[in-house]
């Protein structure tokens, strides 16, 4: 599910056995929802636009944000998930059909996005590692973020020009159509460790356990 977790002995896990406490900021609209069971999330959405979940406490370098899906159950559209902190950003966007992975940052001034690459669709754990790195003829670090699925490393994005505390964030950017894997209703179960409107509509969905 989700753990938060940090190097300097931070970790939190979450399996979904409790209501959401004030770690989770989860505002759903009428076109997407997060509805959660002991054991594992259902996360549901049919906004054209983005449906995002933020958890608390911020994370910075050395952190790692695990997601872990429910194996076999159905998933569909563009999941993302990255990191947040005002107008700074570093976004990963997954087709959980396609396998097309991009890693979008705020950095204007470099080509965007900083990777686009593709991937297996076959996997249930998503790592999202967050380290330090340089900057050419900067004063201050940057950062370096690595994509692992399962134990794959599917992406690996240097030197961004990054603030060094923010907040995680997962969610669906728009349904973006296309054909689910699995026969039953899709679930979402995430884990952190730090270190739409109509019926009709498309769906995105996810199990997190």
């Amino acid at each position: 599910m989700t753990p938060i977790s940090s190097p300097t002995a931070y970790e939190r896990t979450t399996d979904f056995s409790q209501p959401l406490d004030d770690c989770w900021e989860v505002v759903p609209d009428k076109d997407w929802s997060f509805e959660t069971s002991p054991g594992n999330a259902r996360f549901e959405s049919r906004s054209e636009g983005r449906a995002e979940i933020y958890l608390r406490p911020c994370a910075m370098p050395g952190d790692t944000v695990e997601i872990r899906l429910l194996p076999g159950a159905p998933r569909a559209g563009m999941f993302t998930f990255g990191f947040l902190a005002g107008f700074e950003h570093i976004r990963v966007e997954l087709d959980l059909t396609r396998g097309e992975l991009t890693v979008h940052t705020h950095e204007f001034h470099k080509p965007q996005p900083r990777l686009a690459t593709k991937t297996q669709v076959d996997f249930d754990r998503v790592r999202l590692v967050w380290e330090s790195d340089y900057l050419p003829q900067l004063p201050f670090k940057g950062s370096r973020i690595s994509v692992i699925l399962d134990d794959q490393c599917a992406a690996v994005v240097e030197q961004i020009d990054f603030l060094p505390e923010s907040h995680c964030m997962f969610g669906f950017n728009g349904p973006r159509p296309g054909r689910s894997r699995g026969r039953r209703d899709p679930g979402l179960s995430t884990r952190t460790s730090a270190s739409g409107s109509t019926r009709n509509r498309a769906r995105a969905t996810a199990l997190i356990h």
